[in-house]
């Protein structure tokens, strides 16, 4: 049976074909409870936060809208990141927490990205950015040898390769902005960054560079846009062993504590993204928890600050410019965040990467929102050409 309308619309009957989606299912299995364990073994309370609510917070996406009965009148989003309800739970003295659920972003679907996704995401009270890079390495030499553990017991992953990834600590740590200047600078020796990137026109100036390399810019080129693109190009290639791009431009980082860098004279976050075989698989960062500092970045981020970008108003003036979900962290952190590390990655992926997968989908019990979707459809169709498939 090799059909794809078909097995879209049947996933199970994949599963049963198929021995080694089986196979990843279990990975995914082991995967989350080894995460479960190592977490416990550190002292950490699993919750579960809300994921209908009146704001998304953390992440930038677009979300699904619904409403409730009960609030017939309030649209409601679905969440795209656990972050801000998790930091909230630290701040109400729960002290070190994490949660593995799911989320939802109302994007488009390819080979690494679905609507519907499994994130986890810890928050560790005074964890710095060196601890939570060290804890990302325990964390992935833990996985690995969890399968192998089970491998050495059990016959249920023999279908999958023996070892797709091998993580082998430490893993090598590159600086963004220095790293990306010395790359440019070997096809664009007369170009620099703007010492500032949140002034106005260092867009401008960066898409100078696009137009000397000749690269497509981004819909929309926004600064934090244009480093994405930058950084696709010159940075994730060098990324083939397992390898941390740290110190991202604080541009690219509204929720994280930021500082200038003695070096290169650029506002810089105290953030890490961990990348294999240039893909990212965990995203980690020291968290902002000066209410005012994260109030200004709230609105950087919603491009709201004057036209000639130099907001000069009082801190309480510019929270009345914040979304209500926006006002209420921001009153959270006024009433105490201690200095925090946060870290989340997408189970999805860690089951691609430790089980060899190629697709998203593969790692899905019933596949991507396009067979969910297609479930539903009548059981005979007709195809473009107008065959029957079943």
């Amino acid at each position: 049976m090799s059909d794809e309308n078909t097995l879209a619309r049947f996933p199970q009957l994949d599963l049963l074909l198929n021995r080694s989606k089986r196979d990843l299912l279990r990975l995914r299995h082991i995967i989350d409870t080894t995460l479960n364990s190592y977490f416990n073994s550190l002292g950490f309370t699993r919750v579960t936060t809300p994921i209908l609510g009146a704001d998304t917070g953390g992440a930038v996406a677009r979300p699904f809208m619904t409403t409730s009965t009960a609030y017939p009148s309030k649209p409601l989003k679905l969440r795209i990141a656990q972050e801000l309800a998790l930091k909230k739970l630290v701040a109400a003295g729960m002290g070190r927490v994490y949660e593995i659920g799911p989320n939802f972003r109302n994007e488009g679907i390819n080979a690494t990205h679905n609507p519907e996704f499994t994130t986890c995401e810890f928050y560790r009270p005074y964890a710095n950015l060196d601890d939570l890079m060290d804890m990302t390495e325990d964390i992935f030499l833990r996985i690995h040898q969890s399968i192998i553990d089970q491998r050495s017991s059990k016959s249920n992953l023999s279908t999958l390769p023996d070892a797709p990834f091998i993580p082998v600590r430490p893993f090598k740590r590159i600086p963004f902005l220095k790293t990306l200047a010395h790359s440019i600078h070997s096809q664009a020796p007369d170009f620099r960054l703007p010492r500032d990137l949140s002034a106005p026109n260092a867009a401008t100036e960066i898409l100078s560079l696009f137009e000397h390399l000749e690269m497509a810019a981004p819909a929309n080129p926004t600064v934090p846009r244009l480093l994405d693109t930058l950084s696709s190009r010159f940075l994730e290639p060098l990324c083939d062993a397992p390898t941390f791009i740290t110190h991202y431009p604080a541009v690219m980082s509204p929720l994280a504590k930021s500082f200038v860098d003695a070096e290169t004279g650029h506002a810089v976050a105290a953030r890490a993204e961990l990348f294999v075989a240039g893909v990212e698989y965990a995203n980690m960062y020291e968290e902002e928890n000066d209410p005012f500092a994260q109030a200004r970045k709230f609105l950087d981020q919603a491009r709201l600050l004057d036209d000639d970008g130099d907001d000069q108003r009082e801190p309480r003036t510019a929270q009345r410019e914040l979304s209500p979900g926006q006002k209420y962290y921001v009153k959270v952190l006024e009433m105490g965040l201690p200095p925090t590390g946060g870290w989340g990655a997408g189970i999805e992926r860690l089951t691609m990467l430790f089980g060899g997968a190629k697709r998203i989908a593969d790692v899905l019990p019933f596949g991507t929102l396009r067979s969910v979707v297609a479930m539903g459809t009548e059981i005979e169709g007709r195809s473009a050409e107008g065959k029957t498939s079943r």
